[in-house]
This record gives C-alpha cells, structure tokens and sequence, in this order.
C-alpha cells in the first residue's frame, strides 16, 4: 500500500510541498526566539557577583542611575512584545516568556534599588540622630559651667557641621528622586521624615541661636560665680595639699600595703578636684579671665602619678607571691621556671622605675621584696630534691627557728604549702640551707653506693672445706678464686 502510495505523483507533490513548508515554519519560530535571547544575561548571570563587582568601582548616583534605568527600560522592552506573533498558521503565546523574563529584570532592578534605598535610609536616619541630638542638648537647662561647657560645645559643633550637613541632605534627596523615578516603593513614613528633614535643620540652627543668645545673658551671673568658686578652690587646693602631706601614703613609717590602701584613697580624692580644675580652667578660657594656676595640685598630681607606679607593681608582686604561696609544696618543681621567669620581670620592671623614686622608702621595700624572693627560688629548688629527708627538714628548722607541717617523709603532701616554707626565712641563712641541701644531697650518694654493695654481695654464695679434723672451717680456695 505504502509502495502505490509512493508512486502517486500527486500525493508526493503534496508531500513535498508540506514538508518545505514545516521546515520554512520552523526555521521562521527558531528566527523568532532567538530574538529573546538578547535577555539571556538576566537568568544566566550570578546577580550578587555582578552587583559585587559593581560596588567594587565605588559608583557614585549617576552610576546608580544607568543601572536602574537600563533594568526599567528592559521592562519596557519585554513589555512592548506582541502578546501573540503569528507565523502562517500558527500563533505563539509570548506572555509566559514575557513573564518571566519581567520578573527576572525586575529582581536585577532590585538588587540595586534595595541597596541603593538602605544607603539612603541609613544617611537620612544618621542626619536624624544627630540633629535630634544637637535638640535635646540645646534644650538642656544651663544652671553651672558645666552645662555651659556642654552647651557652647554643641553650639560649635553646629558651627562647624553647617556646611557639611547641608552639603548631605542634597545627595539624599536625590537618592529618594532616583528611587522614585525608577518606580521603587518608598513607604509613606519615610517620605515625609525626607520631606522635613530640611526644615528640622533649620529648626536645629534657630534652636542654637536662642541657645546663643540665652549663655551672653546669663555671662555676667556666670561669671561672678565663676570667680568665686575658684577662690574657694584656691584655699581647698592648699588644704588638700597639706593634708596630703601629712597624712598620705609617702609619710615615714608607713607600711607599704597601708601606704597602698591610703593612695588609692587620695586619688579619689584629687580625681574629684582634677574635674573641678578642669571645668575652672575652661570656664575661666571662656569668659577670657587669666588662668588661675594651682601648684598644690600640680605637686599631688606629680607625686601621685609616681606613687601609682610604684605601689601597683608592688601590689602586683604581693599578690603574685601570695598566690604562689598557696601551691602545695609538691607543685613548686614543676612551677620553678615559670616563678624564676616572673621574679626577672619584676626586677626589671623595678629598675626602670623614674630616678626619683629611688630615694623613697617604699622603692627600697619594694626591691627588697622581689630580690628576698628571687633569691629563695635557688633554695626551694635545692630542698625540693628527692635526696631531702626528714632529718634534713629538722636541720632546717631548727636553723630557722621555726617549723612547717610534716609527715614520715618530709613536708606533708596534703597541708604543707609553699608559703609555710617561705615563712621559715630561709634567705637569712643562705649557707645553712645550702650546706643542708648539698649535704643530703652526698649523703643520699652514698646511700645508693651502699645499696649497690650490698645488693652486690647478697648475692654471694661462700664455700668452706675441711681443715684437719676441725670440719668445714676455712674458705674454698678455689671457689673464692672465682
């Protein structure tokens, strides 16, 4: 059948006239969507990468600009394609395409408006913050130089960010136009705070002037209190003075922890009148009145800083050796270098102390201190050998004079701590502990020498052989040969 068909002419005719025209139609679809893919970057590309690479070049709002405009047009550009296109007996549907390609350019449009709106909602908001700010610091009421400090230094700070400030509020505006022009939804809220924000720094600015003219009003009034109060602090500089003298940290025969307690006192004391100093000294530079000068102060200042640097390291090494002091003693060896290797760094510490220091009675306590513990680090590692007995531990102390908890084999593993061999002293008698130490330290070779002989000779056999008729007297010659 599939043969006679064959042979018609007619019906291969048609054939052939059909197939040329499948093959025309489908050429002329291929033709037709290859037109869309000139968007094929909008599904192809990685949009983060590409907005990266273009935060990269530091665009400015022109570049924004071309960015966003290029997206909206595209839109446009999908937008204008005939909903059906027809080829000679078919008709394509182009909304679906259509579609998604809108979507996929609306998402690009996105992720450089939404980045675009949170830069210029942070700037406005930063705008905001300030000068509601500069508001509530202007609306402060003014009762003393303090306040007054506080308020002419808002005042110059709005001096000096006039400019600047208006010079910010045009970018942003600009920003919010480019976001609307692009069709970018902007909520209501922030589009009035943009709309004011203009006149809030006008408000700011009249807000300063009252401020302004409200502090030469009251200058008179100020100015008198002024005067007085550093008067008074006149006198109370020199009774500070001299009561710091005569009952502060550096009077003789101090005791260098009490001296302590008593500096840190007195600098809470002076930090009080070093605010008043400062606020003195600024009110009397406003008001162009001559700076009082207070060398009371300046010598507590002075001696005050030296003291703090003195008692802090000698507070520092205190509490070092007292928290070394409550290692039980069977943890010195393993910590001897690291205590040896802190001790150099307080010796160090306290020879780059300021040359006047040198002569204060709490600088020679202080180096008598870390030298006493430097110097008992070589005994406690001397009595800490394993060749240290009982008998030795009694030697010490009874050199000493004085004892530390023991058990049958020396200082009791579970109550006998560093600090109870520190407190024996040892550092006054240097040779003792030293002759002790290196004495059980022989001793304990002999020991071993004479476990050796007689390890050696318990394991000797003796043979004896008979020597007349007296039996088994004498010792084998031959076997005490050998």
């Amino acid at each position: 059948f599939h043969a006679l068909i064959a042979q018609d002419r007619e019906i291969v005719k048609v054939v052939l006239l059909l197939t040329g025209s499948v093959e025309g139609t489908k050429k002329q679809v291929h033709d037709y969507l290859q037109t869309f893919m000139g968007y094929e970057h909008l599904w192809k590309m990685d949009k983060q990468a590409e907005y990266k690479k273009f935060m990269s070049t530091e665009p400015d709002l022109e570049a924004f600009d071309n960015e966003l405009k290029k997206y909206v047009d595209m839109e446009a550009a999908i937008h204008a394609i005939p909903a059906v296109h027809h080829i000679g007996c078919m008709s394509l549907e182009t909304n679906p395409v259509k579609n998604s390609l809108r979507s996929e350019a609306q998402a690009w449009k996105l992720q450089y408006s939404k980045n675009l709106h949170a830069q210029a909602r942070d700037e406005m908001q930063e705008l905001q913050d300030r000068m509601k700010d500069y508001s509530q610091k202007l609306e402060r009421k003014v009762n003393d130089l303090d306040d007054v400090r506080d308020v002419m230094a808002v005042l110059k700070q709005i001096r000096d960010r006039e400019s600047q400030i208006e010079y910010q509020i045009v970018p942003i505006e600009e920003k919010y136009h480019l976001l609307a022009k692009n069709g970018v939804h902007v909520d209501k809220e922030e589009t009035d705070d943009l709309n004011h924000l203009m006149e809030s720094w006008k408000r700011v600015k009249t807000q300063a002037g009252v401020a302004s003219d409200k502090l030469i009003e009251m200058q008179t009034e100020l100015k008198d209190t002024l005067k007085q109060n550093v008067k008074d602090f006149v006198k109370d500089a020199k009774n500070f003075r001299t009561d710091f003298v005569n009952n502060g940290p550096m009077i003789q025969g101090l005791a260098p922890m009490d001296a302590a307690e008593r500096l840190n006192k007195y600098k809470r004391l002076f930090e009080e009148r070093q605010r008043k100093w400062d606020s003195y000294c600024e009110g009397e530079e406003l008001f162009g009145l001559p700076i009082t000068q207070y060398p009371e102060l300046e010598a507590c200042k002075k001696e005050l800083e030296l003291l703090d640097k003195l008692y802090g390291l000698y507070v520092q090494v205190v509490q070092t050796i007292k928290g070394y002091g409550d290692n039980m003693w069977t943890e010195v060896v393993a910590q001897i270098d690291s205590m040896t290797e802190t001790a150099t760094g307080f010796q160090a510490l306290c020879k780059r102390m300021p040359k006047q220091l040198r002569d204060w009675e709490a600088y020679a306590e202080l180096k008598k201190t870390i030298d006493e513990f430097f110097e008992v680090l070589p005994l406690l590692q001397q009595c800490s050998q394993k060749s240290m007995r009982v008998r030795h531990w009694e030697a010490i102390m009874q050199v000493t004079g004085k004892t530390i908890p023991m058990d049958e084999s020396g200082p009791s593993a579970e109550t006998c701590k560093l600090q109870h061999v520190l407190d024996l002293g040892m550092v006054g008698f240097v040779e003792d502990i030293e002759d002790i130490a290196g004495g059980s330290d022989k001793e304990l070779q002999i020991e071993n020498k004479l476990e050796q002989v007689i390890e050696m000779w318990d394991s000797q056999a003796f043979a004896f052989s008979n020597f007349k008729q007296r039996g088994p007297v004498i010792l084998a010659s031959k076997e005490l040969g050998e």
